[in-house]
């Protein structure tokens, strides 16, 4: 009993130089128990001796006490690094929705920023850590699905489709098989100037046509390599031949 009441009588003690309210009904102070106060929560240590300060593990969490030994919650910055800690004081791992936005934290706490490989998918991180989304620059262009990951071969993007190669770049101003991908990288579609006099024409789909294309109410001529043929005298039709406009609407068949 008088050990008790000399335990009580520190604790009393401490509390009173913290400027502490007793917040509790304890009736002895037992060693790695939790301690509410009107400023906070703190952490009565092992040896039950002192208040715990610093990391500290408890039945499965991670908490972090102040220099006042006082339990931490929401954003601090340790060691050079963010850390997120919910109302009750524990650490938050993996993704957490935090004021409408996403984060991550890794296994150790530690807030990430940049790029970051999750299970396998690429993410990124503005510098204040929230999950982004959309067009971002790095060295060339990327986009980010809805769902954070980067995206890679095909996607859409507002109303064009776009290509990416396996690391996330957007590629552009290139052929991709029968596609072309203009200088914004957007899917070529409809008639595309793509340099040197030529023209081609791709549809709907983004295919790039041959042969004959009727458009806006004429006859157009797309040879073999998939360009717009103009002038008179072009080979059409397996031996016949046609005259063209040098903008390259059909005129008419010639006779040879």
């Amino acid at each position: 009993m008088k050990r008790i009441l000399r335990r009580l009588t520190f604790v009393s003690l401490v509390a009173a130089s913290l400027g502490l309210g007793l917040a509790i009904s304890n009736t002895t102070a037992k060693a790695d128990s939790w301690w509410g106060y009107s400023s906070g929560w703190y952490l009565w240590d092992d040896a039950g001796q002192s208040w715990d300060y610093g990391w500290q593990y408890q039945n499965g969490s991670w908490y972090y006490l102040g220099d006042n030994g006082a339990m931490r919650t929401g954003w601090q910055y340790i060691g050079g690094s963010w850390y997120y800690f919910n109302n009750s004081g524990q650490l938050s791992t993996g993704w957490q929705v935090i004021n409408g936005s996403w984060y991550y934290f890794y296994s150790d706490g530690s807030m990430a920023t940049g790029w970051a490989d999750i299970n396998g998918s690429y993410y990124h991180f503005s510098g204040s850590g929230s999950m982004q989304t959309g067009w971002i620059y790095d060295n060339g262009w990327f986009y980010m699905q809805g769902s954070g990951a980067i995206a890679t071969g095909w996607f859409q993007a507002g109303n064009s489709w776009y290509y990416a190669d396996a690391g996330g770049y957007m590629l552009s101003g290139q052929w991709l098989g029968d596609y072309y991908l203009n200088e914004n990288g957007s899917m070529a579609t409809g008639w595309t100037y793509l340099g040197d006099g030529n023209w081609s024409y791709f549809n709907g789909s983004g295919r790039v046509q041959y042969g004959w294309v009727y458009s806006n109410g004429n006859w157009y001529w797309i040879d073999q390599v998939g360009y717009m043929v103009t002038g008179y005298g072009n080979e059409v039709d397996n031996g016949k031949y046609g005259d063209f406009t040098d903008s390259g609407v059909f005129t008419g068949y010639e006779n040879y």
